[in-house]
């Protein structure tokens, strides 16, 4: 198969006048001599799949005809369609296919298995050099009347089966582009020069091809991080392989959530990871590296001594594996047999998951963001044995518990309850500092939501009705200084800056 057909086109933008810009009658050229330089390099291509853009250009479809190039190509309904008759639409032709013709086909296997569809074949006159032409309609099983067309050209042998397994191959096809989005920027580009974009379509979609072959050969293999806490951090063996277990289990967990609650997930993180090492690695994955592997028994084992230090080269190193097992799901998801703990926030903390949920949608530009909270019941205090408080250490300081410990240190819930008394702005540095457990933190969330506090951390504000994030360049939170992100307002606008003024002010900062 050749994606060529179905790529992204090039930008407009300050090309030079010797390329045809996308939208005129000329981009097929360039598109045609994209595919006739992969022929020409032998690539092991014998189809070209796309959509109607391209299905309905007859300039398109002759050239690959004339080079002998099968394909499988959608149309839209009334694209003109030789018969033995005369001339019709596909439209048409469907209204009168007999029951007869519809054979149930898979044409591909997607996330929730087989997609099945009805499926109606026949010829259109014309052969040439043993090759034919057909008709191909693709019919829903559950919502009879959507329909998609295609016109088909290949060897006069091939399989009815063959030809629904070509039209399913365009959904890898977008999938492949969306992923290569997400993985190695394959949008992340700014418009300037055509040879310029060239080389960065050219430079990630090799990059993303190199991850596709790496994560197919790749198994996720338990012993390599208790490998590394062991011989490199000095962690007994039986707590490495526990961690490892730990943090292969919340990979698999995260892995099978959809795209869009992996990016709610990490939103609380994304602000404190930037300059996190591998620095070439993508924002979401250093994020997600956070979620799954700091916020592990990892954690625990740096809160408790043995990790120390060792946290920091642990947590680099998981970067490339997470990375090839999420890329590893995506292409061939499996049934997870446990319970998700991360699929089951977002309805026991409503709250939370919208405001988490607005924060992803606003970061990408900064600014400001609507929320709006769903009616939910108004939650009540921690209580009884989740309450205790912090032991002191030796030289009578508090001994903070883990971060991903799930109990409330008693001056946590008099924060909570100082909520309850009216309008209160809390300060921390990032939202991880309440807890890096996941349900906690959004326990937490929920009820300060609720009580409609506001939360001004280093980069981000929320409020119970709106959600505000820092434009441009991230300011690092410092842990040990909570309002030190209030000192630096630049990138904050409107109320957000008001508030972090208000603050710097209020603890005489300015």
């Amino acid at each position: 198969m050749c994606p060529a057909a179905g790529a992204t086109t090039p930008p407009a933008a300050r090309k030079p006048a010797s390329q045809p810009v996308p939208g005129s009658p000329r981009k097929t050229a360039l598109d045609l001599r994209m595919i006739e330089r992969a022929i020409t390099a032998s690539l092991p291509a014998k189809w070209v799949t796309a959509d109607e853009v391209y299905g309905q250009d007859s300039k398109f479809r002759t050239w690959l005809q004339q080079h002998r190039v099968g394909y499988v190509l959608a149309v839209p309904r009334n694209q003109r369609v030789p018969t033995t008759a005369g001339n019709s639409r596909p439209d048409v032709l469907a209204a009168n296919a007999p029951a007869l013709a519809w054979k149930r086909r898979s044409c591909g296997t997607g996330p929730k298995g087989p997609r099945l569809y009805n499926w109606a074949v026949a010829s259109l006159p014309g052969t040439v050099d043993e090759h034919g032409h057909w008709r191909l309609i693709r019919r829903n099983i559950v919502k009879p009347t959507d329909l998609a067309y295609y016109l088909r050209f290949g060897p006069a042998g091939t399989h009815d089966e063959d030809l629904s397994r070509v039209a399913g191959t365009q959904w890898a096809i977008e999938k492949c582009f969306q992923t290569a989005k997400t993985e190695v920027g394959l949008d992340h580009y700014q418009v300037r020069r055509y040879d310029a974009w060239y080389r960065h379509i050219t430079l990630v979609l090799c990059t993303h091809a190199d991850l596709a072959v790496t994560a197919a050969h790749a198994t996720p293999k338990r012993g390599r991080l208790p490998g590394l806490l062991t011989e490199v951090c000095d962690v007994d063996e039986d707590l490495a392989h526990r961690i490892g277990d730990d943090v292969l289990q919340r990979a698999e967990a995260l892995a099978a959530l959809p795209q869009r609650a992996q990016d709610v997930l990490i939103a609380p993180f994304v602000e404190e990871v930037f300059d996190h090492k591998p620095l070439a690695a993508p924002l979401d994955l250093k994020a997600k590296v956070t979620l799954v592997v700091r916020n592990s028994l990892l954690e625990q084992a740096h809160h408790d001594g043995p990790l120390d230090s060792g946290i920091i080269p642990a947590t680099e190193y998981a970067a490339g594996p997470l990375s090839h097992l999420l890329a590893a799901r995506r292409r061939q998801p499996i049934a997870d047999q446990k319970p998700n703990p991360f699929a089951e926030l977002a309805g026991r903390y409503p709250r939370a998951w919208a405001c988490l949920d607005a924060l992803t949608d606003t970061f990408a530009d900064g600014g400001r963001g609507p929320l709006r909270l769903p009616s939910a019941p108004t939650p009540s205090l921690p209580s009884g044995d989740e309450v205790v408080t912090a032991p002191p250490s030796g030289d009578d300081t508090v001994t903070l518990f883990s971060a991903i410990d799930p109990r409330f240190d008693q001056g946590l819930v008099n924060l909570l309850r100082k909520a309850t008394e009216g309008d209160l702005v809390l300060c921390t540095s990032a939202l991880s500092r309440y807890s890096r457990n996941s349900e906690k933190l959004h326990r937490i969330l929920e009820f300060l939501l609720a009580h409609r506090a506001t939360i001004l951390t280093t980069n981000y504000l929320i409020r119970h009705t709106d959600v505000w994030v820092r434009r441009g360049a991230l300011v690092k939170p410092d842990s040990s200084k909570p309002f030190a992100g209030a000192l630096d307002t630049q990138g904050l606008a409107g109320t957000h800056r008001k508030i972090a003024e208000s603050v710097a002010a209020q603890r005489g900062l300015r």
